[in-house]
């Protein structure tokens, strides 16, 4: 299913969950939809009163958080809403949005490969140190940092969202 995702997902921002409600299929559809809008970006305008925005389709969705600010990291949720007894499961898929892992894996392959040419010019006989050349040790970290960090904020602010708005509870994982 995605399991490149899931050996990737001590480094890669990539998370599943599933969450129960109580409320029927009809009920669930119905706010998940209601809780779409048109996405809203514009520097003076109001906010966008709806708190995602995106497609519900049947028992699929694919939604993002209706944000009024940058950030490149947030998450896109998609997933599957079943009916099991007198519950409803949401499966929620939940991944960065695909021109920013693109992003993403070219700096951090030229940050690493710059990090392997002065690990190798280091070794390669006594010299005087290039302090300036050390801070390319900083770009991978960086990186990983500024996606982890922008993700896994917006992850939990969507997942509080769609709690909210489901009347949910997050299973434990299995």
């Amino acid at each position: 299913d995605f399991t490149a995702f899931r050996i990737l997902s001590p480094w890669v921002p990539f998370d599943r969950l599933t969450l129960v409600t109580s409320k029927s299929y009809s009920e669930t559809v119905d706010a998940l939809s209601e809780s779409c809008g048109e996405r809203t970006f514009r520097l003076f305008a109001p906010r966008s009163k709806k708190p995602f925005f995106g497609a519900v389709e049947d028992d699929r969705f694919q939604i993002r958080r209706n944000i009024n600010y940058r950030n490149s990291f947030y998450p896109v949720l998609s997933g599957k809403i079943e009916v099991r007894g007198a519950t409803v499961l949401i499966h929620v898929r939940m991944r960065m949005i695909v021109y920013t892992i693109i992003f993403m894996a070219f700096w951090m392959t030229f940050s690493l490969f710059a990090v392997g040419a002065l690990m190798r010019s280091m070794m390669a006989g006594p010299r005087p140190v290039q302090w300036a050349g050390l801070f390319v040790l900083l770009f991978p970290a960086f990186g990983y940092a500024l996606c982890m960090g922008g993700f896994l904020y917006e992850r939990r602010q969507s997942i509080d969202a769609l709690k909210k708005i489901l009347a949910a509870t997050q299973t434990p994982k299995s």
